[in-house]
């Protein structure tokens, strides 16, 4: 199954995760994997509006750009905290340092 054929294309067409569970039977978090997966070939959109997921179209570049912006923001939150842990991590291990 490819959760690509249930995500339509442009921002008045955007579905929610309820949608998806139902539409093919996965539980959330095998959609919520299967979105994730599909964005390493596609752009899938859900901003933070909660209006659900969609592909953008032409029309839809203000909401790309929406999108973008809102997960960089989300991509900086977290470095932040995966900084301040590292450091405690660094302290309590009396110097040892985790990186990937």
């Amino acid at each position: 199954m490819n959760i690509l054929d249930y995500i339509p294309e442009g921002r008045e067409n955007a579905v929610t995760r309820e949608y998806l569970v139902n539409a093919t039977g996965m539980s959330d978090r095998e959609v919520r994997r299967e979105i994730q997966e599909a964005r390493e070939r596609t752009v899938i959109i859900n901003l933070s509006n909660g209006n659900g997921y969609f592909i953008p179209n032409a029309k839809d570049d203000s909401l790309l750009l929406a999108y973008v912006l809102q997960e960089r923001k989300r991509e900086k939150s977290i470095r932040t905290s995966l900084n301040v842990a590292e450091m405690l991590l660094e302290k309590i291990t009396g110097g040892l340092k985790w990186h990937e």
